[in-house]
């Protein structure tokens, strides 16, 4: 198995074999969370307007997403996993909308045999999918900031994911601590930033919290099966 590592949306829009997008705060955790409590399914779209359309042909799909943190105007949820474990999702279908995760998902199925959705509450699960699927070609791609600028919590769950993929046990407690003292993390609980919401870091950060493995076919992401 060859690991290659991309970054943002050019990375993704790069990627080949199977690709593992990853955008812990907060895109990635939400999909894991909505599928995790019971989501029929979710529809990643690239823009706003990609959105609002999917929600005008299927009025009975619930709009999701965010742009600089916020839900955007219609949205009946935003991009709060913490939001989204408090919300019936059972059997419903979301369009979800994101500055980064998103984007990138529809990317890398743009390119390649399989797209799954990586997180820290998930990446267990996620590794052995991909052991069980053993590509010839791995690809994490870790969105960072609005899918341009590089951020710790996405590239260091990438480092996380490539130490498991290699067999190697990586050293947790530095991780997080990596993760909390950055920016990207503190704006959360922050008085000034309520669209982001402490209880989020904790989703976020929480390791192996689900073994959902969400997968992308056919534009929309559901739970992977092996079978």
């Amino acid at each position: 198995m060859r690991i290659e590592r991309h970054s943002g949306l050019f990375g993704a829009e790069s990627a080949s074999g199977l690709a593992v997008v990853i955008d812990v705060f907060r895109a990635s955790t939400q999909i894991v969370t909505l599928l995790r409590y019971g989501a029929r399914a979710v529809v990643p779209t690239n823009t706003l307007s990609d959105a609002r359309e999917l929600a005008r042909q299927h009025p009975q799909w619930i709009l999701a997403g965010e742009r600089e943190g916020k839900a955007p105007s219609g949205f009946m949820l935003g991009n709060s996993p913490a939001q989204s474990a408090s919300f019936d999702v059972r059997g419903k279908i979301f369009i979800l909308s994101t500055s980064a995760g998103t984007p990138g998902l529809v990317a890398a199925s743009a390119r390649c045999d399989t797209v799954l959705v990586g997180a820290l509450a998930n990446i267990t699960s996620v590794v052995k999918a991909i052991d069980d699927l053993a590509p010839q070609v791995v690809t994490l791609v870790a969105m960072g900031k609005a899918g341009i600028r590089p951020t710790p919590e996405d590239e260091v769950t990438a480092d996380y994911f490539e130490d498991l993929l290699r067999g190697r046990q990586p050293d947790w407690s530095r991780i997080d601590t990596e993760i909390r003292s950055h920016p990207e993390a503190l704006k959360f609980g922050d008085p000034a930033q309520p669209n982001y919401p402490a209880e989020d870091l904790e989703f976020c950060l929480g390791v192996d919290t689900s073994n959902v493995v969400p997968e992308l076919r056919g534009g929309k992401i559901s739970v992977f099966s092996s079978s």
